[in-house]
């Protein structure tokens, strides 16, 4: 169990009360230990990749391609840099005022 608390004072007007509010927020923690192959370990690191940028992409937006650039493995740990192709509409539409037009 961990617990995170959050201490706030509270004000009136300019002048600091002697009390706060205190707001506890209790986490449960599970450990896990998996091991996966090398292979698993890249399929699940592209997967999560494509999840991370979709979820900084507009809607609409396509991967079209992955491309795996270099790969290491350091203390158990798989590291990948990803070449992701990506198709989005970036077209931004803007009025047009009528008052540019020379007298």
């Amino acid at each position: 169990m961990q617990v995170d608390n959050d201490k706030k004072p509270i004000y009136f007007f300019n002048w600091k009360l002697p009390v706060s509010f205190v707001e506890s927020v209790l986490n449960e923690k599970r450990s896990k230990h998996v091991s996966h192959t090398k292979s698993e370990a890249m399929k699940i690191g592209v997967n999560q990749a494509k999840h991370q940028l979709r979820m900084q992409l507009p809607e609409g937006a396509k991967i079209i391609s992955e491309k795996i650039l270099h790969e290491s493995t350091d203390h158990g740990k798989v590291k990948l840099t990803i070449y992701m192709t990506v198709e989005e509409n970036i077209v931004q539409t803007q009025a047009i005022s009528g008052n540019d037009e020379k007298q």
